[in-house]
Formats: C-alpha cells, sequence, structure tokens
C-alpha cells in the first residue's frame, strides 16, 4: 500500500484513493486488503472507493511522502555548522540514516 496507493480523498469511514497495480495483485484485491487493514486498525467499517487515475495528479503515495521527508531532514541536518565541517573532513561522506 506505500507504494500503490495515492489518497485522493479522505472523511470520518470513508476514502476514495487510486491504486496502481502491482503485476502480483489486481487493485480490487489490494482494495479487500486495505478495508481489512482499516477495519482492524479502527474497528469501524469503512467505504473504499477506487479512484482514475485522472483524479491523482500531484499526488503522492506515502512511500514518496516519506522519503520526500527523509531527504528533507537530511538537508536541514546537512545545514547544521557542526555537520558542515565534520563533511568537509570527509570529501564525498554522505548523511545516510539521522536517529
Amino acid at each position: 500500500m506505500r507504494t500503490t496507493a495515492r489518497p485522493v480523498s479522505v472523511a470520518k469511514g470513508r476514502i476514495r484513493l487510486y491504486i496502481k497495480g502491482t503485476g502480483l495483485k489486481s487493485p480490487d484485491d489490494i482494495k479487500q486488503e486495505f478495508i481489512a487493514c482499516l477495519k482492524q486498525a479502527t474497528g469501524e467499517h469503512w467505504h473504499v472507493e477506487l479512484a482514475g487515475p485522472m483524479e491523482v495528479s500531484g499526488i503522492s503515495t506515502l512511500a514518496e511522502q516519506l522519503a520526500q521527508q527523509a531527504q528533507e531532514k537530511r538537508a536541514t541536518f546537512k545545514k547544521h555548522p557542526m555537520v558542515k565541517r565534520v563533511l568537509d573532513q570527509f570529501p564525498g561522506a554522505e548523511v545516510i540514516d539521522i536517529n
């Protein structure tokens, strides 16, 4: 779901999303798994509607959002004066992860 679903709209008990087929599972199969996960996580029934690809222009998947946040966090971290000094001492070094 993190890499295939793009939420179009979310309201209490309702979600409309575009699911890109993975080749292994159809969008309908993924939809049913998603409904089951939502039910397990919230204890409530969810109505899930599938959107078309034209409705998701500019909407990121969860994986894309998390990757963007991590990239922004690394960029901010690398601007810190102490980090800049360390990176200057090790040309070619990269910030991989921040804990």
